[in-house]
């Protein structure tokens, strides 16, 4: 079993992540719009990248970039 590496980091409305791992040869980016579906995100990256997807998904968000628990992981 293989274990990613996702940062979020807040870019406006969306999410924007960065994914590190076993098999990419560089990191790989995708976004969302909530953090609730980054693991979801992260595995359709990886089975795009023709890359198993059945590891472990880490999602690491710096504190600062956290959202209030009333806004849903969504920013207007």
């Amino acid at each position: 079993m293989s274990t990613y590496h996702v940062a979020a980091q807040k870019c406006g409305t969306w999410w924007a992540l960065t994914v590190e791992g076993p098999g990419l040869s560089r990191p790989a980016h995708t976004q969302v719009h909530r953090l609730d579906e980054a693991e979801d995100m992260v595995r359709d990256l990886l089975a795009l990248s023709a890359l198993p997807g059945s590891g472990d998904v880490i999602v690491a968000v710096p504190p600062d970039s956290r959202p209030d628990p009333a806004d849903r992981n969504r920013f207007p």
